[in-house]
């Protein structure tokens, strides 16, 4: 099922995709995109013309990654720097100047694949592995030093600057979401703590959540509480750093992965299987996702269009253009061997 207001941004033989729904695949205030490209023996990134889809300028993998292993990569929204991790190192890519990448850090952090920049480019933050577990760091990219700012025994992942506040550094208790109590926080002023109440306490209630995704318009954090979940509601929750206690924003039982606008006003998501099928979670699938748009303020929810959703490299991963008129995500051909990018537009836009 494609629906006919979808539009074919990259074609499935060129084998390219979007940045992990937390960074930012833009560049040029929105009027550039930059995806990877995978020619089947290694990674490039391409960035293209949006309102022309040429290709202006490509940057090569400084090491050979095989296998459809997606590297994240991330755009600094306002200064054009793009940064990515590849042999647990940091590099940069100056998009302005089209140069190639440049080495920014390797040292004695063992870095994992996700990146976040400041809105600047002047710092990145991160996780990486420890003997004893892993540890969040930032790195600031003129002098290349990387400080460590928590430590846990357990896997640190998706760590993100909060763009509304960037003092808060937001990161995840990763793991299996059915044995994880504590999975969405925020480290500020030194400290960490979690954020959003799982409801553990009683089995009855537990909500099993993830991929968490932190807000434009407030020092909030929107997650999902998956269809697995023994509790309920189901689906995408706001929680917030202050003493304000978590929302539920729409209820849902098969929702996947999220992105918000950068205005706040709009949700994008993502399913496990087709969102009317009946059911929760993975039962009864498929192959099949479909992306949804959520008004972020009273939970009405309206299907976009029918993606993927077989793998990680095809899940259909939605995100917004900066000004929150399309919805960009993936779509893998039958066979899972190909993807490409699509993108809807917003019917909500004024």
């Amino acid at each position: 099922m494609t629906l006919p207001n979808t539009i074919e941004v990259t074609r499935y033989e060129q084998n390219r995709f979007l940045t992990y729904p937390h960074a930012n695949s833009f560049a040029d205030g929105g009027e550039s995109l930059v995806v990877g490209e995978y020619d089947g023996t290694g990674y490039a990134l391409v960035k293209t013309d949006i309102a022309t889809g040429r290709d202006v300028a490509q940057y090569p993998f400084p090491i050979k990654r095989t296998g459809h292993s997606l590297p994240a990569y991330d755009i600094a929204r306002e200064t054009n720097r793009l940064f990515f991790i590849d042999d647990k190192a940091l590099w940069i890519i100056d998009l302005d100047a089209a140069t190639p990448p440049q080495l920014v850090y390797r040292g004695d952090l063992s870095l994992i694949d996700i990146v976040s920049a400041s809105a600047d480019g002047t710092r990145v933050v991160g996780g990486a592995k420890a003997a004893e577990g892993y540890v969040g760091f930032e790195i600031n990219i003129a002098t290349g030093k990387a400080t460590t700012t928590f430590e846990y025994p357990w896997w640190v992942n998706h760590v993100q600057y909060c763009p509304f506040d960037e003092s808060i550094i937001g990161f995840c208790h990763e793991g299996p979401t059915e044995q994880i109590p504590q999975r969405v926080w925020a480290y500020t002023n030194g400290n960490s703590r979690c954020v959003f109440d799982q409801r553990w306490d009683d089995e009855s209630t537990r909500l099993f959540v993830g991929h968490e995704r932190w807000a434009f318009h407030d020092a909030s954090v929107l997650a999902v509480a998956y269809g697995v979940s023994i509790g309920g509601p189901r689906g995408i929750y706001e929680a917030f750093t202050d003493n304000r206690p978590s929302r539920l924003v729409s209820e849902g039982n098969r929702d996947f992965h999220l992105d918000i606008s950068r205005d706040g006003r709009w949700v994008a998501v993502d399913t496990t299987g087709p969102h009317d099928l009946p059911g929760k979670g993975w039962e009864n699938a498929g192959p099949h996702s479909d992306v949804l748009i959520i008004d972020r303020t009273i939970g009405t929810r309206q299907c976009l269009a029918r993606s993927t959703q077989n793998t990680i490299s095809s899940h259909a991963h939605p995100v917004f253009s900066p000004d929150g008129r399309w919805i960009y995500y993936h779509q893998t051909d039958d066979n899972v061997q190909h993807w490409r990018v699509m993108k809807v537009a917003n019917p909500w836009t004024d």
